[in-house]
C-alpha cells in the first residue's frame, strides 16, 4: 500500500570543532573544543563517512576528516582506540554485504531527533556512528550501497552511480574482463589441443 505521507527532508549533523587529533602510544588522542556543538555541513567532505569508515584503513585520518565514532574521554579530551574504530567498521562492512543480524543492529538504538520546518522535515543528529548509520541505511535501502563483484577489489565496499552497476570503478571493471577474456582465449585453445591430438 503507499502512503499518502510520503516525506523527503535533511539530516543536520551537530558536532563539536576538533582541535587536535594526535596517535600517542598507539591510541588516538583527540581534543574537542569547548564550544557547544554547532551544526556541521557534511556537504565538505568529499565522500560520505559511512563509505570512508568501510574502506579505510587509516583511522587517523579518518577521525581528523570526520571526527570521534567510539571514544573514552574527559572534559574535552578523548581516547580512540584504533581497535574500537575497527569493531565499528566491522560492524558496518558486515551489515554493507547483507548479514540480516547487523541490518537489524544498524537501525536498533539509532539516536536522533526530528524537527519539522517548512522545507521539510530534518533528522538531527550529533553523533558520528548514528549519522554513518543512518545515511548507509539510506543507501542500502535504495539500493546504492553495494559489494565491488571483483573478489580481489582492495576496497570492495561502494555507493552505486547508476543501475546495475557491479564494480567499483572502471579498473575492477577492466580487470575481471581482461580476466574472462583470457579465461575463454584459453579454453579455446585447449578444444582446439584436444581435436588435433
Amino acid at each position: 500500500m503507499r502512503s499518502h505521507y510520503a516525506l523527503t527532508g535533511a539530516i543536520q549533523y551537530y558536532r563539536r570543532k576538533l582541535n587536535s587529533v594526535e596517535m600517542k602510544n598507539g591510541v588516538l588522542e583527540v581534543k574537542q573544543a569547548e564550544t557547544p556543538p554547532g551544526l556541521f555541513d557534511i556537504r565538505r567532505w568529499a565522500a560520505p563517512p559511512h563509505l570512508m569508515l568501510a574502506t579505510t584503513s587509516d583511522f587517523l585520518a579518518f577521525t581528523r576528516r570526520y571526527g570521534i565514532v567510539s571514544a573514552r574521554g574527559y572534559s574535552g579530551v578523548f581516547f580512540v582506540s584504533p581497535d574500537d574504530v575497527g569493531r565499528f567498521q566491522g560492524y558496518l562492512q558486515q551489515a554493507w554485504k547483507g548479514n540480516e543480524k547487523m541490518l537489524a543492529q544498524m537501525s536498533d538504538d539509532l539516536k536522533a531527533s526530528l524537527r519539522f520546518k517548512p522545507s521539510g522535515p530534518e533528522i538531527v543528529v550529533d553523533d558520528l556512528w548514528n549519522l554513518i548509520r543512518i545515511m548507509f541505511l539510506q543507501d542500502h535501502f535504495s539500493g546504492r550501497a553495494r559489494v565491488c563483484a571483483n573478489p580481489e577489489c582492495q576496497t570492495r565496499f561502494f555507493l552505486a552511480a547508476r543501475k546495475g552497476q557491479r564494480f567499483c570503478s572502471a579498473r575492477c571493471t577492466v580487470l575481471i574482463n581482461v580476466r574472462r577474456f583470457r579465461e575463454r582465449e584459453a579454453e579455446q585453445k585447449a578444444r582446439r589441443t584436444a581435436k588435433k591430438g
